[in-house]
């Protein structure tokens, strides 16, 4: 506890504090997660990032017709550019493949 509590006030720190930078991280809910490739992994992320109260969109190489839930939309590899314009946060879930490796 009392190493903890030397940590949080920044005591071990000598120099100008690094300690008063705000935080790095930011609320999920209502943030937006871009997934390349959903397959069983990027199915996975969608639902719980969704149950986050994130929006969620994804390409595939083949999607389909209209976007299962809990996604906003589904596209192509051509949406690719799309996805990385709205995508707030973006995971990629694709094999490392002669037909993947470049995408990005």
């Amino acid at each position: 506890p009392q190493l903890d509590a030397e940590f949080r006030k920044c005591s071990w720190h000598e120099g100008p504090s690094s300690c008063a930078r705000p935080p790095t991280h930011r609320e999920a809910k209502g943030q937006t997660l871009g997934i390349v490739g959903f397959g069983t992994i990027g199915r996975g992320v969608a639902e719980r990032a969704a149950a986050l109260g994130m929006r969620v969109v994804a390409i595939e190489a083949h999607p389909p017709a209209s976007p299962p839930p809990p996604l906003a939309w589904i596209g192509d590899d051509s949406m690719l550019p799309r996805l990385a314009a709205e995508a707030d946060f973006v995971v990629v879930s694709l094999p490392l493949a002669p037909a993947t490796r470049g995408l990005l």
